[in-house]
């Protein structure tokens, strides 16, 4: 299968790793605006699914014989956003409750 009939496939069965694989299809692997692209929408994730879910994806492209440097360094802003929420969570909580 060629890269871009992955591509498409992926944009079918899955929503969000449709929206990875469609900047695939817009931008040159390994451009800054690619690169800038992946950090910046996965930089809000936070839980354990979403981690799971992007390294499924990233997994899959690695299989077919992409590999960029950005993807670890998305998986561990992901994992340091998960271990942030675990550590400070109720910590806002409480102070949301007691400011609103």
């Amino acid at each position: 299968m060629s890269l871009m009939s992955y591509l498409e496939n992926t944009l079918n069965e899955n929503e969000r790793a449709g929206q990875f694989a469609l900047f695939f299809l817009v931008f040159d692997l390994g451009s800054f605006a690619l690169r800038m692209i992946i950090s910046g929408t996965t930089s809000h994730f936070s839980s354990k699914d979403e981690l799971q879910e992007v390294k499924l994806f990233f997994e899959s492209l690695k299989d077919q014989g992409i590999d960029l440097e950005i993807f670890q360094i998305v998986l561990e802003t992901i994992s340091k956003n998960i271990r942030w929420l675990e550590k400070n969570l109720s910590t806002l909580r409480n102070w949301l409750l007691i400011s609103i």
